[in-house]
């Protein structure tokens, strides 16, 4: 009876954080046909949005899970807190015309170790939570393309709700480019990061303690360091009301710190996701992009 209320529990979890993630992601397609980058936009939006992601089940997994879900949708557009196409979900600390400060965050969703071979019969992952201060310098800002040099680092916590443990922190610097094409036919947004974490960020998925160690699976103690390079790209369609997005990712871990954990089974992962939107309504007031 307990283990079946803690596996309801579990997916319960996983749905939220689900929903979190796709609420974060179905936020980024424009609502607005052929919007240019720098074109003031509405204060506030509504819709509805359905989506659908492919991702590992932790870094270097070998395994992958599916979901989807029906969300609905906003873009707030104020002059700290912005949910809107070019981030996804940000508080504004700082900006200027050349750099700015905004909290970002990640996650990775729980995974029951009943449905990873790799973990059978370790404790199963709990939800992680990643949030921190990210500084940013605008290399590049005219007409349709924009770029940016990404400072982010953030402190990582796990939680299955009766419990909250520190997971330590990572620092993940790289870039992005935003590209609006032609006429409608949407935009592109490139990303890469380089991510390094904490001895406690990689204990969390790579350790193994003497207890749950066995001949396939010996016992490892985790170090901090380099743990991978992660790459996406985004296309962003808009027309009218519907708007699209699909994102390819690729993750490299190969040389990442602890490569020689027994849970460490995959150096090259992929992530896929593909949301569409509907637009319900938009304000007629416009966007606080005061600095």
């Amino acid at each position: 009876m307990i283990l079946k209320l803690k596996r309801n529990l579990q997916n319960s979890l996983r749905f939220i954080l689900c929903g979190v993630l796709f609420f974060i992601i179905l936020n980024s397609p424009q609502g607005v046909e052929g919007r240019n980058l720098n074109d003031e936009k509405p204060l506030f939006e509504l819709g509805v949005g359905v989506g659908s992601a492919l991702m590992p089940h932790y870094p270097a997994s070998d395994q992958s899970q599916t979901v989807s879900l029906i969300l609905p949708t906003f873009r707030y557009r104020g002059r700290v807190f912005r949910v809107d196409e070019e981030d996804g979900v940000r508080a504004r600390v700082l900006s200027s015309p050349s750099f700015g400060i905004e909290f970002t965050g990640a996650g990775n969703l729980p995974v029951s170790s009943s449905e990873n071979t790799t973990r059978a019969g370790m404790p199963d992952l709990d939800i992680l939570g990643e949030i921190g201060p990210q500084f940013y310098l605008k290399a590049h800002q005219a007409g349709e393309l924009k770029a940016r040099l990404l400072f982010p680092i953030r402190g990582a916590l796990s939680t299955d709700f009766s419990s909250i443990h520190y997971r330590g922190i990572v620092f993940s610097p790289g870039f992005d480019l935003h590209i609006r094409l032609p006429s409608t036919f949407g935009s592109l947004k490139l990303l890469m990061n380089v991510n390094f974490a904490s001895k406690e960020y990689h204990k969390f998925f790579f350790d193994v303690s003497r207890e749950f160690s066995n001949q396939d699976r010996p016992e490892y103690e985790s170090a901090g360091g380099y743990l991978g390079t992660q790459s996406a790209v985004s296309y962003i369609g808009d027309w009218k009301r519907l708007g699209v997005f699909i994102q390819a990712g690729y993750q490299n871990y190969q040389n990442s710190r602890n490569e020689s954990s027994p849970l460490f089974k995959q150096k090259h992962t992929f992530t896929g996701f593909i949301g569409i939107r509907w637009l319900l309504y938009h304000s007629d007031s416009m966007e606080d992009d005061r600095i």
